[in-house]
C-alpha cells in the first residue's frame, strides 16, 4: 500500500478515535449514535497505522521512541492554564 494511503487511512482511524473519545467524555453530538464506547479498539486501528507507516518507511519506532525522549528530557511541559502537567 503507497504510504499516502496508509497515511490517508491513520487520519481516517484518529478521526473515529476522537469520536469514541467524545462519547467517552460525554460530548456527543449524535443523539441517535450507538453509545458503545471502544476507545481501545479505535486506539488499537491507530496504532496499527502508526506501525504500518513506519514499516513503509523503514523507520525503526522503538529507536525513534528513545532518540524523542532523550531529545525532550527536561523539558517542563504547560498544560492549558499554564500549570506544569
Amino acid at each position: 500500500m503507497p504510504v499516502r494511503d496508509t497515511l490517508l487511512l491513520m487520519v481516517e482511524e484518529v478521526g473515529e478515535l476522537a469520536k469514541e473519545v467524545r462519547k467517552h467524555t460525554g460530548m456527543e453530538i449524535d443523539a441517535t449514535a450507538p453509545r458503545e464506547v471502544n476507545l481501545d479498539l479505535e486506539l488499537a486501528d491507530v496504532f496499527i497505522y502508526v506501525l504500518a507507516l513506519a514499516n513503509a518507511l523503514d523507520i525503526d519506532l522503538a529507536v525513534a521512541y528513545r532518540a524523542k525522549m532523550i531529545q525532550v528530557a527536561g523539558r517542563v511541559w504547560q498544560g492549558p492554564l499554564g500549570d506544569p502537567t
